[in-house]
């Protein structure tokens, strides 16, 4: 899947190849086909001449000042995953840009196939974690996402189509669709509506098992420190539509409404429940099979975060939550 940020080109020429002109885009076998680790220009899968008599470059390319190609690499490849990233070049900047780019791009490609590889790894990790942890392994509850006024994503939670199969699905242009019609087509109402000014939007869609809330409103800030401004003024609208979609049939458990409620982790949560049962800290040691004082820095951490001075607070919170359930 690639997201174009569209900066440098104009919002109806970013919609029009949304719509049609990706399909019959010529650099696909380019990006599709280029060797991991190593920059390359477009050059040397398709020439001028051959660019010049496409449909693709003479109605969509040569309107947006020219473009003519561009630089790109892929990424060395995690268990057969990889990210390609390009830079496009405009004719007339193109004997001087596409050398610079092409050294940039190489220059940059160790870091990012690092910080790729390093991204992939902690997402293993994590669901390896959830799947391991017995209080946590029941089904996702719920995911979100935030879009253009094209219903092209913008932003997402990492797991949205591992938990939500079935239900929606991107496209390899980041666009996202609702399986069922009547949710595509409220979200399409709502996409219409990202345009106008002023108030904000809400609405809810039910489907099965699932809640599908949306808002329509300012563009979200999601600058960081490393990438200060990559949404805001790289060609995204002023407005954006989120979605939230969660499970209506969520099973409440003591530890994930200790998790909800004060922000414990997994085993914050596991060692409250134990604490209320009664467990001294050896036995809380022995049964998570870790050090002293590991467990006695979580159990500091839990009186904290539940803002509790002693056991007796944590084992009151957890006989409340129990009570809860059982009414």
């Amino acid at each position: 899947m690639y997201v174009t940020t569209g900066a440098g080109i104009d919002p109806a020429g970013l919609k029009i190849f949304a719509d049609y002109y990706h399909a019959i885009n010529p650099f696909t076998p380019f990006l599709a086909n280029i060797p991991p680790g190593l920059a390359q220009q477009s050059l040397v899968s398709i020439s001028d001449d051959a660019l010049e008599r496409t449909e693709f470059y003479n109605d969509w390319m040569r309107h947006q000042d020219d473009l003519a190609g561009g630089v790109a690499f892929r990424t060395r490849p995690y268990k057969g995953r990889s990210l390609v990233i390009g830079v496009n070049v405009r004719r007339h900047r193109r004997e001087v840009i596409n050398d610079q780019a092409q050294a940039l791009l190489n220059y940059l490609e160790p870091h990012i196939s690092h910080a790729f590889h390093v991204s992939e790894v902690i997402a293993e990790l994590n669901l390896h974690h959830l799947a391991a942890d017995p209080d946590l392994k029941a089904e996702p509850q719920g995911e979100m996402v935030i879009c253009d006024q094209n219903l092209t994503v913008v932003c997402a939670t990492p797991y949205l189509g591992d938990v939500l199969v079935g239900l929606l699905h991107i496209d390899h242009l980041g666009r996202l669709r609702f399986a069922d019609p009547k949710a595509q087509y409220w979200a399409e109402s709502l996409a219409g509506r990202s345009s106008e000014k002023g108030s904000l939007f809400f609405g809810t869609h039910q489907k099965g098992a699932w809640t599908i809330r949306a808002l329509v409103g300012e563009m979200a800030n999601c600058a960081s420190s490393v990438f200060p401004g990559v949404f805001r003024g790289a060609g995204w609208p002023e407005r954006q539509l989120t979605f939230v979609i969660s499970r209506q049939d969520v099973t409440r458990t003591p530890v994930r409404i200790l998790n909800d409620r004060f922000r414990l982790s997994a085993a914050e949560s596991a060692i409250a429940i134990l604490i209320a049962e009664g467990h001294s800290t050896s036995e809380i040691a022995d049964t998570r099979q870790a050090s002293l004082h590991t467990v006695r820095n979580q159990i500091r951490a839990v009186l904290q975060k539940m803002d509790v001075r002693d056991r007796g607070g944590i084992i009151r919170e957890v006989i409340a939550i129990k009570r809860d359930l059982h009414r």
